[in-house]
């Protein structure tokens, strides 16, 4: 049978009783009158081994897979270097990929740029989302 926490409000006095979820009321210890039940926590313990909560069991879980992820990672990347992308300058400054290229190249980018941005408000303006359905462009 299940533990119920129990309050009599004459007596504000409150005590915890064995009882039938569906039996009838509960008299008070110290008065006699009618018990209220009470809202509880409810508490849980993982029976095997040892008495751990669920919580401490998943995390150790997840942190051995993180540990064993880790380790492959390693593996992969031993002996290996780590590639380093060569950024394009111009006058000695990181240049955007907007700015590379011949001066045609340079405006069929910014031509293409306007177009994108005209044809994304019209979708706002249609009540469409960049990835919801297709549309005209």
């Amino acid at each position: 049978m299940p533990l119920f926490e129990f309050r009599c409000e004459p007596c504000n006095f409150e005590f915890e009783e064995l009882s039938n979820k569906n039996a009838g009321p509960v008299e008070c210890r110290k008065c006699g009158k009618e018990a209220q039940k009470k809202m509880s926590s409810f508490s849980s313990v993982v029976v095997g081994s040892t008495n751990e909560s669920v919580d401490v069991k998943i995390g150790r879980a997840a942190s051995k897979r993180w540990e064993l992820h880790h380790e492959r990672q390693a593996k992969r990347r031993k002996g290996k270097k780590i590639r380093s992308f060569d950024v394009p300058k111009i006058d000695g400054k990181y240049a955007p990929a907007m700015a590379l290229g011949s001066k045609e190249q340079i405006e069929k980018r910014k031509e293409y740029s306007v177009i994108l941005q005209e044809h994304r408000k019209q979708r706002v303006n249609r009540g469409q989302s960049q990835f919801s359905g297709t549309g005209d462009f």
